[in-house]
């Protein structure tokens, strides 16, 4: 259930990353354009909301990570406390 959900968030964040990329894009697409007072606000607007993606994206990543190192750290713990018992039976 964990990978599944591990899997699901990777898509998304994949998905995220992606549309970050178009709108960058896009925003290169403007700059080339010749600027007007109302093309200007409109680049200026959408540079705003690119920033404001890419702290979302930021967060979400680094929360991301959060859940993965708590998915994880059990996970390793119960291999170790499995070959310590392996190890105490193979002892005896």
């Amino acid at each position: 259930m964990g990978s599944a959900r591990t899997g699901a968030q990777k898509a998304h964040i994949s998905h995220l990353a992606a549309r970050l990329a178009a709108q960058k894009h896009r925003l290169g697409d403007e700059a080339a354009r010749p600027t007007t007072p109302r093309s200007t606000t409109r680049k200026t607007a959408a540079n705003e909301k690119l920033q404001n993606d890419i702290s979302c994206l930021k967060a979400r990543a680094v929360d991301f990570q959060g859940q993965l190192e708590a998915i994880t750290l059990p996970s390793t713990q119960l291999e170790v406390d499995l070959i310590e018992r392996t190890n105490r039976v193979t002892q005896l």
